[in-house]
Order: C-alpha cells, then structure tokens, then sequence
C-alpha cells in the first residue's frame, strides 16, 4: 500500500439537501447470475476473459464495482468458476473506505477524477456542513443519470450496488460526488449523504474547472516512462521516470484519456483537460499552480494541437518540458500507452516469460464529440483496472478441465491472472465489431509462441498466457472482439474448438437417477466413478449420474431443486493424456440431491463460463416413480452386491446404464395390482 498524504482544504460548495431514497432491495436472481448481484447486473466470462456487463451503464458500473469491493475469498468470478454456488467473491480492492459518483451522460468528469484514486486522506467541505477526513483508499466508481436528463435522484442501480457494498464489507465508507448540480442532481447527492457516511463534492462551472480542481487538490506526481523497448543489456526495458508530471488529454471524446486513466490511477499523475485547438483558462490555471516539469500528452496533433501543447508548456513555467503519446489513431495510442507507459513491449516478451499472466482492459470507443461510443461501459475501468494492480493476488480464472486435460485431484487448473505478479493492467480500445489490426497485432506480439501455452493437447507448457477484462454487453464489446482478445491472450489456442467452456453439453439420455451405492466401483485404474467431493458416488441416496461421455464442455454437473433454486454441484473430471480412455472423455460421475425433501431432483450441465445445459428432471416424489423406466430410473433396494465399472452406455431397464452390473437385493413389485413386499431380484 501507499503511504498516504493529509491535506486541508478550503471551501468547495455543497450542494442542497432534500428528501432521499431508501435503498431498494436487491432482488436475488436465479441461478446462474450470483445471487449478490442485483437484477440486471451480470458477468460473463470465457477461459481467458472477465466481461462486466448490465442492462444500462449504471448497471455496468455497478457490476464492476460489486466485483472489485466483494469480500475476499475462493468464489466465484475469479478462483472459482462456479456461478451457481453464490460463493465469496473475489475483492481486488478490499474494503473500500470511499465510493467516487460521476455521471453517465459525459466521460469528463469521471475521466479527471481517475488520479484520484488511492491518492490519500482529505480534510474537505462535506455536504452536511462543516468539513470531514475522506480517505480515497480502495474507491469504486458508481455512475447516475445527470440532471440535464431530467433526473432527480441516484440512479437504483447505484442505489442498490451500496447497499451491496455496505454489506459486503460490514463497512459504511464515504462518498466523493465528481461535478456539479447540472450534472449530479441535488437529490443524488442528498441520497448518497444519507446512505454513506461523510459525502463531498469536487465541482467546476465546467469540466476543465473540475479537471483543475481535483488536479490541485492531488498535485503532481511521477511516472514510469519507457520510450522504446529493452536493449540487450537492459532487464526491464529503457526507463525514464518523469517527476512532477501531470497529463494532459482532449477533454471533449475523451478516448485518449479513457485509454491513459488506469496509469493515472496507479501513479496519482493528474488529469487535465484541453479541447483540440485552444487551452481553456482553467487548464492554464492548474498548470502555474502545478508548475510540473513533465507534461504528459495522451494523443497526436489530431487530438492536442501542437499550439496546445506550447501553450500548456508556457503556462507550466520555464524548464517545461512535453511527452507526447500517440499512435495512428485512438486504437494505436492506445497500445503505445501500453508499451510507453505501462512497459509491455512485444520486443521484451522473452524477459516476462512470454508475459505469463498478464491481464488487459478492453472498452470500446468509436465516433467523437457527442457521437463517442462506447465510452460509458469504461468509466468505472480505471479505478478497477487500478486495483487490480495495487490490491489484489492474481485474479486467476479456473480452467475447465477439458482445457487443460486434468484428471482427477490435479490442483494446476489455473489460467490467466494479473496483480499477485506485479502486473500493472492497461486499456486497450477497440471497435464494437472487432478488434482494430493495431491491438489484434499488439496482442497477438505478446505471445506469439503457441507451443508455450498450456492447453490440454500441451499440459506440459509453460505459461498460462495473459487475461482480458471486458467493459460492456455485446452492444458495447462485440462477442467477436472478445473472443479475438481471448484467442490473442491465449498465443492463438483458444481457436473455436476448444472454446468450450462456452458451449457445455450433457446428453440427458446418459444422465440417469439412481439410489444405488457406487462405491464399490470407484476405481482410478479403471476409470471409474469420480468421487472428487468424497460424496457424490457413495452411499444408497438420491443422486443424478451421467454416463462416460455424457458431458463435454461442462466443468460442473449441477443440482436444483423443483423450485429452481440452486442446490449443489460437483466439479466434472475427464481423462488425462496416457490415461485407460480418450483424453478429454468425461468419466462416469454423479451427484447427491441436496434437497430430498421435494423428492425431485433437476440436473444440469453447468460450463465455466456459467452456461447450462438443458435440465433432465428426476420425480423420485412417490416410491413407484423410481421403478418406471420411463424416467430413467435404476431400482432402487438395499444393494448387497454390485460388480463392474460402469463405463460404456447400453440400456437396462429403459435407463442407461453401464456395460457390466450384477447386483441382487429386495424390493416391493406391484403387478396387476398385487404387491409382493420384499421380493429378491438379481
């Protein structure tokens, strides 16, 4: 962590205070989305991608701030793929002591205040009166709709993701509103001091004059700058540190400073904002206030005029001196931060160990001015991607095991991940119909030796490959850029075929219920029953089984109840290479209803991405239910004996069931009416 810095402020204005929302409830979705997210907050995920997406950009916002500020655990995004089980999320940042607000309506403010992160404690003007600590330590941002659209409130997505957080981390953190009542509505930042605890605003009569203010309210700072890539004789590559630096980005599109934000994150370097052709006074007032001796320029002449940066230069003072950035186009220079920036040239690729475990942003901005697309889903990047740096252990991603060809009891199902390596994480821009050549290239640079990358055809491999969080639904990010980061991450391995965690199958023909004891079947040697959580093949209970072969492309054989409600899963497990069957063949495997007392069982197929697989129901709800071959049933007896491994599918009793079973036993048989209790069968 930081060391952190205490400042005392003067006046900056609070806004009015009225009448504000209770939080709403969060409504508990069913499985797969976790149930800690609210109702249209969602994530989706493949082998090497996290995407954040929701209903609206509020709902993105809160998505991606749920996901950083969740308690530490093992569950679910991050080392646990298992959507359904509604486990301890993942926390990149830890208990957040303050939660940043912007509007969705103009990536302006949200992009000056990314350098506000992490930046340290505040003595400032709250909107209750008098003046209080804000510790900007861990913040998330969360966006609302602006007054200028007509509202009047916090937007209930936001409303709904503090409560989340509040309960998440047994915490009640502050709040620091960005912009002024045009944009942030009274009544939001009434709601918000309601619901958080300390609140202050940071507001211009413009968006420079926002800019220059939290600008003067962090300072300058230094940053890591590496002009060109590693020499022979170098380890890390041809740095130069720029101290007393500020960046300054085109403040009307706002892609450039959307691509550079994560780095102003990390270091605290300020953001300030300029138009194309003419420096705002603001901008010139912050810069002599600064006096930085590195200006930071985000972009070419197309987006900063040279006659800015000369003016930028003169307003800092003498000794100034200007560092642009740039490339071909927003996409370009989006790569360019991450190789001037951030270090990740494709030349050093043998010194970071085919850059194992990387992780990317990815946000889309196309058009410019008010037309600039894309950029809504990314406004919360900064702050996460930031995180993910300073706060987090790698954020792997389970693999599923037909990806990586585990067998049974192997614990290396680790791909991708990101900040327990020291990996600071850059934004990559992108077109919503496909990854731009200068990214695609890019990215494809930083691994370019398949042979390297473990897959299941190559468990011996060396590097898991990087990993890519997405900002955005498909309206935002298309599938097909996506899965072109993933595919270039992945040193090109992730091809369609083996994307299968995206497409999980379960041959319900294959898939039957049964109450006998598989135990004395299970048998590694022979293939046999997997057993991996000690429960799902022994004892004579209820329990859904799938044949060998049955599943493909699934991590999770699932359990719900009739309701729907999830119950359990147990984790699928297929052959390894040089096993007795083919590599990737799932194995015989079963599962326990949790939930005898409804008597009906539903079993899913369940991939790592959170998919399913069409259920097959079980009605086990009446005693001659289990005995009709019509449902798939296997008698169900006290089993005194059992021989065989059950492995390839024939038909038994109108289920299938295994190629060898001897068992014997006694059960009631009702024929034509007449019940004969207790009768012997073999």
């Amino acid at each position: 962590m930081r060391s952190y810095r205490k400042r005392l402020l003067g006046a900056i204005g609070a806004a009015a205070l009225v009448v504000g929302l209770a939080p709403a409830g969060v409504a508990h979705a069913a499985a797969p989305t976790p149930s800690f997210f609210p109702v249209g907050d969602n994530l989706n995920t493949t082998a090497y991608s996290l995407r954040f997406a929701g209903t609206n950009r509020f709902a993105t916002a809160a998505t991606t701030a749920l996901t950083a500020t969740q308690s530490s655990g093992t569950g679910y995004p991050f080392e646990n793929a298992d959507r359904t089980g509604g486990g301890s999320q993942f926390g990149s940042f830890g208990s957040p002591r303050s939660i940043f607000f912007s509007v969705g309506d103009t990536p302006a403010d949200a992009l000056s205040a990314s350098d506000f992160w992490e930046s340290g404690t505040y003595t400032l003007p709250l909107v209750g009166g008098g003046s209080g600590d804000i510790n900007t330590s861990d913040s998330p941002m969360l966006l609302t709709e602006s007054a200028r659209n007509g509202a009047t409130d916090l937007s209930s997505e936001a409303i709904a993701a503090i409560s989340k957080i509040k309960q998440n981390c047994g915490c009640t953190p502050d709040a620091v509103v960005f912009g002024g009542s045009a944009a942030i509505p009274n009544g939001a930042v009434s709601t918000i001091d309601q619901l958080l605890g300390n609140t202050t605003v940071i507001a211009g009569v413009d968006r420079f004059d926002t800019a220059k203010r939290i600008a003067l309210l962090n300072g300058t700072s230094s940053t890591d700058y590496y002009p060109t890539a590693a020499s022979p004789s170098t380890c890390c590559g041809n740095i130069t540190i720029l101290s007393n630096s500020v960046i300054l980005a085109e403040a009307r599109t706002g892609a450039d400073a959307l691509a550079i934000g994560p780095k102003a994150a990390i270091t605290n370097v300020p953001v300030l904002l300029t138009d194309t052709a003419s420096l705002s006074t603001f901008t010139s007032t912050a810069l002599a206030g600064l006096s930085p001796t590195n200006i930071v320029v985000a972009g070419g002449p197309n987006a900063i005029s040279d006659a800015v940066v000369n003016a930028a230069k003169a307003a800092a003072g003498p000794g100034a001196t200007a560092v642009r950035i740039f490339g071909a186009d927003r996409y370009a220079t989006s790569v360019e931060i991450a190789k001037q920036l951030f270090g990740y040239y494709p030349e050093n690729v043998a010194r970071f160990n085919g850059f194992n475990d990387l992780t990317q942003g990815l946000a889309r901005s196309e058009g410019s001015g008010a037309q600039h697309l894309g950029w809504p889903d990314a406004l919360t990047s900064a702050e996460f991607l930031a995180g993910i740096d300073f706060e987090s252990s790698a954020p792997s991603r389970k693999a599923p095991a037909i990806e990586k060809n585990q067998v049974e009891g192997s614990s290396t199902t680790e791909i991708g991940g990101g900040g327990g390596d020291g990996w600071r994480t850059p934004l990559l821009l992108t077109t919503q119909g496909g990854l731009p050549s200068s990214v695609a290239t890019y990215l494809a640079a930083l691994y370019p030796d398949s042979t390297q990358i473990i897959t299941a055809t190559k468990p011996s491999g060396t590097t898991d490959g990087g990993f890519m969080f997405t900002f955005g639904g498909t309206n935002a990010v298309g599938s097909g850029a996506e899965m072109a980061a993933a595919q270039a991450v992945s040193g090109g391995t992730y091809v369609t075929a083996n994307q299968s965690d995206l497409a999980p199958t379960m041959d319900v023909a294959s898939t039957f219920f049964t109450k006998l004891d598989w135990s004395p079947d299970v048998s590694t040697a022979g293939g046999g029953v997997s057993d991996a959580n000690g429960q799902a093949a022994s004892g004579a209970v209820p329990k859904a089984c799938s044949l060998r072969n049955a599943l493909a492309g699934t991590e999770y054989l699932a359990d719900y109840q009739a309701n729907g409600n999830f119950n359990q899963s147990a984790q699928a497990w297929y052959e390894p290479t040089g096993g007795p069957y083919t590599a990737n063949q799932s194995r015989f495997q079963c599962i326990t209803d949790g939930n005898t007392a409804d008597g009906m069982m539903n079993a899913n197929g369940v991939s790592l991405s959170g998919h399913e697989t069409a259920a097959k129901t079980f009605d086990y709800s009446a005693a001659s239910k289990t005995l009709t071959g019509a449902n798939n049933a296997l008698p169900v007896a006290t089993v005194s004996s059992h021989t065989g491994d059950p492995t390839t599918p024939v038909t038994t009793n109108g289920a299938s069931s295994a190629t060898t079973q001897s068992f014997s036993g006694t059960m009631n048989v009702t024929y034509k009416g007449v019940t004969t209790p207790a009768a012997p069968y073999t």
